[in-house]
């Protein structure tokens, strides 16, 4: 589902592989959005375990291969390799803050409506 998810052209917030203010901040944004949907929608989960499984399981990638604590050690395997270049295959497509961060917007929204409806 990651690699599906990332090949929708999308605002990016990693800089050159280090931890700045900017993507420190909009990386806790992402988690505590991601948070309080969950504690809002608990009651329409039917298996929250599952869920957060699910949910870890989509950014294992992101946290394996762009995590600059250990992203170069493990791009060195096999395995790396060939996930760092699928990863960034798939995200070929580069657009800006304003237009990726409104497509992740409809993108939950839309997320968020198909929750509302359940």
């Amino acid at each position: 589902m990651h690699f599906i998810l990332d090949s929708i052209p999308h605002f990016d917030t990693t800089d050159d592989g280090k931890f700045t203010l900017r993507q420190n901040v909009l990386i806790l944004l992402d988690i505590l959005i991601g948070v309080v949907l969950f504690v809002i929608f608990y009651d329409k989960i039917s298996h929250p375990v599952a869920f957060i499984s699910g949910a870890f399981g989509c950014l294992l990638p992101d946290i394996l291969d762009v995590a600059p604590f250990w992203k170069k050690n493990f791009q060195k395997t096999w395995f790396g390799d060939k996930m760092h270049y699928v990863h960034d295959k798939i995200q070929a497509i580069k657009i800006g803050p304003f237009l990726g961060l409104s497509i992740q917007a409809i993108f939950i929204a839309f997320s968020v409506l198909i929750l509302i409806l359940k």
